[in-house]
């Protein structure tokens, strides 16, 4: 019985290691989305930034009938907030923009929005679609100067990226 258990232990540490330690092309990882919604019936463009975008072929939504048009990509700049320590993630963050077209069935409420690439299918990220038109924020609008003009009844889409944002 020893034996069969050590051979049982040995193929699950071999099967462990191919598994675990793959070197292959990583499933695409969502840092960010803007907007991080939209309104039923319309048509925008949405940035999703992350890594492993190289080959996209399309955004998932957890509602069916959403239309994807995959547009172009580019490298996203350093986030400015973002403070040192940690361990680099492989590959180069992008942003890859993305016409989406939301059917006028879409359900209100929040839902999961995924990349999915040649590597696999991305993490989630929320997704809210709702009943206002959503706008996304206009930079710069650090003052009183140059704040943004919002019609009542309008979502804003924006990310604070300085102290002073």
């Amino acid at each position: 019985m020893g034996k069969r258990l050590l051979g049982t232990v040995a193929a699950w540490v071999a099967a462990a290691s191919v598994v675990f330690g793959q070197t292959g092309p990583q499933p695409p990882r969502i840092t960010a989305v803007a907007p991080t919604g939209g309104k039923p019936g319309t048509t925008f463009e949405v940035t999703v930034t992350g890594q492993g975008l190289e080959n996209v072929e399309g955004l998932y939504f957890s509602f069916p009938g959403a239309k994807v048009e995959v547009l172009s990509a580019d490298t996203a700049p350093p986030n400015p907030m973002k403070k040192g320590g940690g361990k680099a993630p492989p590959g180069p963050v992008l942003n890859q923009k993305f016409a989406v077209t939301l059917p006028a069935s879409a359900p209100l409420g929040f839902h999961d929005l995924r990349v999915v690439t040649k590597a696999g299918i991305s993490n989630p990220r929320a997704f809210v679609v709702g009943d206002q038109t959503e706008v996304l924020e206009k930079e710069s609008n650090d003052d009183v100067p140059q704040a943004q003009r919002v019609d009542l009844n309008t979502t804003v889409s924006g990310v604070i990226l300085t102290n002073t944002d």
